[in-house]
């Protein structure tokens, strides 16, 4: 049923309740249409109701509205799935049994950043002017508020003070503001007075208007603005209730219409209204994003609407929550963004990125991906600003070291890419207790892109049946607390054993196993000492070359490696060697028997990507991608080198110097 058009599936559901009714009589139609609801909708498979959000609420909808007794119950039950459906058109709901939602409890879509001169201060004037109620606020140790949210009616404000040294500027830096905060209230003319009394300042006095509501524009004392708003109409007024929040944002656009269409594209926004001046401006426009309102209009500096570029930038961030962070990154960015802050894990609970878009408005974009309390929020925000500080004593080598890589990454990633990538995650996952961190998965089925983590390493993966690159298996070599428990995971998982467990006079206790997609994983546990070797890691690249010593001699020229260890027989032949990148090593040894040479793949964080690619030109490997910056916050580029191996050469974007306000 869940591949069905929205209208027969309504239609069907809502059969199935007419039918039970028409059945039982009268008399106890309630009942039984409720009854005939309650199976109808619990015989839909689980998996199913999760994967179709839209089916869900018909579901849910037409089980509240069954007992409905009379014979419009099909017209009620369409009006009201129009109705619930208007403002979540463009939300997509997690799935029955996800653990973490989206969008986090007590927040919406779509949130006003605001920054502040004095948030202190401004808190309390929050809570005097708008009855705000304080929900977190995290305090820095000389005293300013990195974070803090309030909740007002039933939407959340964020707000922190000004960090000028960053870039992050109130309204009073810059003398101005582009984003208006509008407020649907039950008395515009009381909220107005009590914020007046609260020391808000009347830019626009509180009148009927000819658009319908009772409106005014208010100052704050710290330069932000606010509309406050009630509807005089009675449609209006219902209309207003049922589907917008209390706060909404109001950009102010140096280009409507362009602005209109970047916000589609990118967040999948619905327009709800648009009014145009007679020169074409926008005059005024709302969107919704999600569960949420944005209303925007064209600059008009005599009317007090001034841009983020008449301002000089905006003190007031737009705060979004998606189900997929990654894939809105990418399409701002191909859209025109440009990115502030790359999207990352957060230890608030987030995995969020900061972008500006093509107007000047600034955007964080986030997937609540955590469930986390304020008490364990403080703990980390504690933890964090220790580390921050810790930061600052280090090196100045160690400090560019943290600047170009991501956190919980070495220099050296292995890439697998495989075309039943789905199969090869779950395998990993089995046989090493390993923790899947991300996952985007692929638009023909398969993973574009996972991270995986094996105790203290980090695997990415990724492949789909249908992708037109070649798969990388590669050999792996994984120290593991058990190597004879992990091996028997393995052949049970599908692999094929090519060494069972055997203790070795090097001493370690070693096994091998080739799994169904093609990798070889080279399984020790050391049998004293250490359960890692000093300078290897959970997981090390092992490489077959059919000549080692020219490998390494790439490796040295290519990417300043440093070659550790070289033991060849009495034929030459070398039989182990290995070689540091960075922080992370790579083992080898030449081609023979099983172990031939296999297509790798390695992620390789550098300083300097553009001058590592012109290197491993210059050192023989051929360009398959040029250096570019990708969405997600890196700039990288792809070479082969000689021997059929992939490099992907990456560094972290540094944050652009960000505009005033930003």
């Amino acid at each position: 049923m869940a591949k069905l058009p929205l209208s027969e599936q309504l239609d069907a559901a809502i059969e199935s309740f007419l039918a039970a009714r028409r059945k039982a009589g009268e008399a106890d139609a309630t009942i039984s249409g409720r009854l005939a609801a309650e199976r109808f909708y619990e015989s839909v498979r689980p998996a199913q109701r999760g994967t179709s959000s839209r089916l869900e609420q018909i579901l849910v909808i037409a089980r509240d509205l069954a007992g409905l007794p009379r014979e419009g119950f099909r017209m009620n039950l369409k009006a009201e799935l129009e109705r619930r459906l208007l403002m979540q058109s463009t939300a997509q709901k997690a799935p029955q049994g996800d653990k973490v939602r989206p969008v986090p409890e007590g927040h919406r879509a779509v949130a006003a950043y605001l920054i502040v001169r004095d948030a202190a201060e401004a808190i309390e004037f929050y809570k005097k002017a708008f009855g705000a109620e304080e929900v977190i606020c995290l305090r820095m140790p000389d005293g300013k508020i990195g974070h803090a949210e309030l909740q007002l009616g039933d939407s959340r404000i964020m707000l922190s003070d000004e960090f000028p040294e960053s870039g992050t500027v109130s309204p009073q830096s810059l003398d101005g503001t582009p984003v208006m905060i509008h407020l649907y209230v039950d008395d515009a003319d009381a909220w107005a007075n009590r914020a007046v009394a609260a020391g808000a300042k009347v830019l626009v006095a509180v009148a009927d208007r000819d658009y319908g509501e009772r409106h005014g524009l208010l100052e704050d004392p710290f330069g932000h603005r606010w509309g406050i708003s009630m509807p005089l109409q009675e449609d209006r007024v219902k209309q207003v209730r049922e589907n917008f929040p209390t706060v909404q944002p109001y950009l102010i656009e140096g280009d409507g219409l362009k602005a209109i269409d970047f916000y589609k594209r990118v967040f999948g926004a619905a327009e709800l209204m648009r009014l145009t001046d007679p020169d074409g401006r926008i005059a005024h426009a709302e969107l919704t994003l999600g569960d949420s309102v944005l209303m925007l209009a064209g600059e008009a500096p005599s009317y007090g609407r001034r841009s983020p570029e008449s301002v000089g930038g905006t003190p007031v961030r737009i705060h979004v929550y998606t189900d997929n962070v990654d894939e809105v990154a990418a399409a701002a960015v191909a859209a025109g963004a440009k990115v502030l802050r790359p999207v990352a894990d957060q230890f608030y609970g987030d995995r969020s990125g900061q972008f500006q878009d093509p107007f000047g408005h600034v955007w964080i974009v986030s997937s609540h991906i955590e469930d986390v309390t304020s008490e364990e929020i403080e703990r980390r925000t504690a933890a964090f600003i220790q580390e921050r500080e810790a930061a600052s004593k280090l090196s100045a080598p160690e400090r560019e070291a943290v600047t170009w890589r991501r956190e919980g990454f070495t220099s050296v990633t292995p890439y697998l890419v495989i075309r039943r990538s789905v199969e090869l995650m779950d395998f990993i996952k089995d046989v090493f207790d390993a923790s899947e961190t991300f996952r985007q998965p692929g638009p023909s089925g398969g993973i574009m892109h996972a991270e995986v983590r094996i105790g203290n390493s980090m695997l990415m993966l990724g492949g789909s049946p249908d992708m037109p690159y070649p798969e990388t298996p590669a050999a792996l070599h994984c120290y593991v607390e058990n190597v004879d428990r992990v091996y028997r995971r393995a052949l049970a998982a599908g692999a094929t054993s090519l060494n069972e467990p055997t203790d070795h006079d090097y001493g370690e206790r070693g096994a091998s196993v080739k799994d169904a997609f093609g990798n070889h994983w080279y399984l020790a546990t050391p049998l004293a000492g250490r359960s890692v070797p000093e300078g290897l890691r959970s997981v090390t690249p092992y490489l077959h070359p059919r000549s080692a010593s020219q490998v390494i001699d790439f490796l040295k020229r290519a990417f300043d490696a440093e070659e550790v260890a070289r033991y060849a027989d009495e034929t030459g032949v070398i039989r182990h060697a290995s070689v540091r990148l960075g922080d992370a090593m790579i083992e080898m040894g030449e081609a023979h028997g099983p172990y031939q040479p296999m297509p790798g793949a390695i992620f390789l964080f550098v300083p300097d990507v553009d001058a590592t690619h012109r290197r491993a030109l210059e050192a023989g490997a051929k360009a398959v991608r040029q250096p570019a910056d990708q969405p997600y916050g890196e700039r990288m580029s792809w070479v082969t080198d000689p021997f059929g191996m992939h490099w992907f050469l990456a560094t972290l974007l540094k944050p652009s110097n960000p505009p005033a306000g930003a």
